[in-house]
C-alpha cells in the first residue's frame, strides 16, 4: 500500500490500539476494511429522517459524563501553523472519511497546532448541545476508543462485521453483553427491498396499538391464514413455531398495506410515543433471523415519518439506521438516515 495513504492514516489508526501498517496482506486488508467502514459513517453529516433526541442526550452524558458547559474562553487570536500531518489528515485523499471523524483525529494527535499569538481577547461562548452533534462525539469515541463494539449490518442481516471487516453472528456479539463494557453500536445499512413490518405501538395518549393483527387483517385473507398464529414463550414448540411465523409473515408482507395500517391508527388523534418493526434475515439454510427495532418518537414526529417515510420508501430506496444492541437481537434506535 502507498506510503502517503499509510501517512494520511496513520493517526486514525494509532488510537485503536492496532498496528495495522504492516506490509502483509492481513494487515494491508483490515486496514483497506477500515477505511471502507469508515467512509460508510459519511450519512451520519446528514439531516436524519429521525433522531431519538432524548435517548442520544441520555447516552452522551452517561459516557462523558460532563460536569459542566463552555460558558467563556480566552482566545488567541495570530498566525497559524498547521503540521504537515494534521494537513494531510485534512486532506484525507482517497481515504473519504467523514469531515467530524478527521477533524477528531487532527485533534488526537497531541501536537501544537498553532505557532505563536499576536494578541488575545476574551470570548463568550455558548456549548453546542444538539442531538447530532452528541451522536457524532458518541461515534467518535466508538471508532477510536472502543473499535471492537461497533458494528456494521448490511442489508442480509444475517451477519455483522467490524471496522477491519471481521464478520460475526448475532449470538457472538450479543454474548459482549455479558463483558463488561459499553453497550455495542450497531450501524444498519439497509437498501432497496426492505420490509419493515410494524408490528406494536403506543400513543402519547397511552393507547396501545396492536399493529401486527391490524395488518393481517388488512390483506387478503387467502394470505393472512398463511401465517400461523404466534406461539406463547413456554409451549414446547416455541422455536420452530415462531420460525414457521417470521417466514410467512415475511412472504405476504406489503409495505402499502402496512403503511396504511400505521396512518390510520392515529387517525382518531395522538402521536406515537413509541413503535416497535421487525426485520427478518434469511440464513442460507432459510433459517429466519428476526430483528426487534425499539423506535421512541415521543410524540415529536409526524404519523408520516414511521408510515410512508419509514415503510413504504424505505422498501423502495432503503435506510440507514444507528442503534444500540440489547438481548435478543433488539436495538434501540437512535436515529434514521434516508438513501
Amino acid at each position: 500500500m502507498a506510503n502517503g495513504l499509510k501517512k494520511r492514516l496513520g493517526i486514525i489508526l494509532a488510537n485503536t490500539g492496532n498496528s495495522l501498517l504492516s506490509e502483509s496482506d492481513q494487515h494491508s486488508n483490515e486496514l483497506r476494511n477500515r477505511i471502507n467502514n469508515l467512509n460508510n459513517l459519511w450519512f451520519i453529516a446528514d439531516s436524519p429522517l429521525f433522531i431519538d433526541a432524548k435517548a442520544v442526550g441520555r447516552l452522551y452524558d452517561t459516557i462523558f459524563q460532563p460536569e459542566f458547559e463552555i460558558a467563556s474562553r480566552t482566545q488567541g487570536v495570530g498566525g497559524t501553523k498547521a503540521t504537515q500531518l494534521s494537513a494531510e489528515i485534512s486532506g484525507a485523499g482517497e481515504a473519504s472519511i467523514p469531515t467530524f471523524v478527521k477533524m477528531s483525529a487532527t485533534a488526537k494527535t497531541g501536537t501544537t497546532l498553532s505557532a505563536g499569538s499576536n494578541t488575545s481577547k476574551s470570548v463568550t461562548e455558548v456549548a453546542v448541545r444538539s442531538a447530532e452533534r452528541m451522536q457524532e462525539a458518541l461515534i467518535n469515541l466508538y471508532v477510536y476508543s472502543y473499535p471492537d463494539r461497533i458494528f456494521f449490518v448490511d442489508n442480509e442481516l444475517i451477519q455483522l462485521r467490524d471496522l477491519e471487516g471481521k464478520t460475526y453472528s448475532w449470538q457472538e456479539i450479543e454474548a459482549k453483553l455479558d463483558i463488561p463494557g459499553i453497550r455495542p453500536l450497531i450501524v444498519l445499512e439497509l437498501g432497496k427491498g426492505t420490509k419493515l413490518m410494524p408490528m406494536f405501538g403506543e400513543l402519547v395518549s397511552g393507547q396501545d396499538i396492536d399493529l401486527y393483527h391490524r395488518f393481517l387483517d388488512a390483506i387478503p385473507h387467502d394470505e393472512s391464514r398463511t401465517v400461523p398464529t404466534y406461539p406463547s414463550k413456554n409451549a414446547a414448540n416455541y422455536a420452530l413455531t415462531s420460525k414457521e411465523y417470521w417466514s410467512a409473515f415475511w412472504a405476504v408482507f406489503n409495505s402499502q398495506k402496512a403503511m396504511r395500517v400505521i396512518e390510520e391508527s392515529t387517525r382518531a388523534g395522538g402521536r406515537f410515543e413509541w413503535i416497535d418493526y421487525r426485520l427478518v434475515g434469511f440464513e442460507p439454510d432459510k433459517n429466519p433471523i428476526p430483528l426487534h427495532l425499539h423506535v421512541s418518537p415521543r410524540g415529536e414526529y409526524s404519523t408520516g415519518t414511521f408510515a410512508y417515510q419509514f415503510v413504504r420508501r424505505g422498501e423502495s430506496h432503503g435506510l440507514r439506521m444507528v442503534g444500540t444492541l440489547k438481548k435478543g437481537a433488539d436495538i434501540n434506535i437512535l436515529s434514521v438516515y434516508e438513501r
